[in-house]
């Protein structure tokens, strides 16, 4: 595990009673794990065998922000852990994590408390709550509470001190009680505690971390295992091959992605006819956090059902293409708004493959309804990773706008 901690400034960390729990807590945690600190103002502190990487508050924000890519580029850090909340620095280092794809632990160190929030509250927490500061909250991979009080805080936290919210911003609220115990004892659980965080929060987003060539194992998996039993499909012998050079995680972000995608039972299913050694994995058993979901799926359902209204009364339409229509409209809606799946993608392209049905028709009832466009940018997309050749299609797919569009949707979508 490859952690960068992020501490605004090491000299006043050590001369703050709580900040220094946090120096004795990233000492401890040097030992167990490769760990990065990144600080703007540092000063002659022992960290045991941690890595310090400076950023100087003094440079012009294009300098500072280049020197915070290249330490991330360098370090390609597993999570990254900040401890602060009201600091611009972290905001623009979460910004660049969240463009990276790299996940975050938040620790405020009691920032969000009601009296801490109050403190100069107009002219400074106000409005950097609404630059910056409820996005981290709702968006981090986790929040680290030091105590029952501020885990009870946190999840409460809203825009004014001391009104509570009705609902959480971010559920994943993880807390150890530092006061509970002597430093070093504290130090040494809560490095347990937050090492357990790091490889849950890990495990909950595998996708950012999955490489060129696992990705094109799953794909190879996927369409073997979708196949099988309809058509002979073999896994090619460059997926085998690397299938065969892919170590444990690697397997393991595999698995747990195509689980999040609805697909491990293709996954599965192409791994036995390729008859390749895996190691096995219990995905069921791994302890991780429930998917973020930033899109109203209630609204894609809506739109949809509306759309498919649409289809059923202005086109003259058999059962069978109408029937494929409504699983087009839902897909292709899924697809744009960010709430499709692998899952989904398996299911249109065997309709499309193994469904006897009038090509034309249902080209003219997706461009009634406006979505003629993301359908051919769909069907690209199927037929680059699913092999879907273009005499199953019912319109020519095309490499334009909208399908570029559409990947960069899927990939910030953790989906491919």
């Amino acid at each position: 595990m490859k952690v960068l901690h992020y501490i605004p400034n090491l000299k006043a960390a050590s001369g703050s009673y709580l900040l220094n729990y946090c120096l004795g807590l990233v000492k401890n945690m040097a030992g167990r794990a490769e760990v990065h600190v990144l600080t703007s103002v540092t000063c002659n502190v022992n960290l045991g065998e941690a890595a310090i990487h400076v950023c100087p508050q003094g440079l012009s924000l294009l300098v500072w922000h280049g020197r915070l890519r290249r330490v991330l580029s360098v370090v390609r850090p597993d999570v990254v852990h900040i401890h602060t909340c009201w600091n611009f620095q972290a905001a623009r280092l979460f910004r660049e994590c969240h463009k990276m794809r790299i996940p975050t632990v938040l620790t405020p160190w009691r920032g969000l408390e009601p009296w801490h929030f109050s403190k100069c509250y107009l002219f400074s927490k106000l409005p950097k709550y609404i630059l910056f500061q409820r996005n981290m909250v709702m968006r981090a991979g986790a929040l680290h509470a030091v105590c029952a009080q501020e885990e009870a805080d946190i999840s409460t936290f809203g825009w004014y001190p001391g009104r509570k919210a009705k609902r959480s911003l971010n559920d994943r609220v993880v807390m150890t009680d530092i006061f509970s115990s002597s430093d070093d004892a504290g130090a040494a659980f809560t490095t347990d505690v937050l090492l357990q965080l790091y490889r849950k929060v890990a495990d909950s987003e595998p996708f950012p971390k999955m490489t060129a060539d696992e990705l094109l194992v799953e794909d190879g998996l996927i369409m073997a295992g979708a196949f099988n039993g309809r058509l002979d499909v073999a896994v090619p012998d460059d997926v085998i091959l690397r299938m065969r050079q892919l170590d444990a995680n690697a397997w393991r972000r595999i698995m747990l992605h195509s689980a999040d995608q609805g697909v491990l039972g293709h996954v599965m299913r192409g791994i036995n006819i390729t008859g390749v050694n895996v190691p096995p994995l219990e995905v069921d058993k791994v302890e991780r956090f429930s998917l973020h979901t930033y899109v109203a799926r209630d609204f894609v359902e809506r739109k949809s059902g509306r759309l498919v209204a649409k289809v059923k009364s202005a086109c003259d339409l058999q059962s069978t293409e109408f029937s494929l229509c409504e699983v087009l409209v839902r897909f292709i809606l899924k697809a744009r708004y960010g709430a499709v799946r692998r899952a989904d993608f398996v299911e249109v392209c065997l309709a499309l493959r193994f469904t006897d049905y009038d090509e034309a028709a249902v080209e003219t009832a997706l461009r009634k309804v406006g979505l003629a466009r993301y359908a051919v940018g769909l069907l690209q997309i199927m037929k680059e990773r699913y092999a879907l050749g273009e005499g199953f299609m019912f319109a020519e797919p095309h490499d334009g706008k909208e399908a570029k569009q559409l990947k960069v949707k899927l990939y910030k979508s953790d989906i491919q």
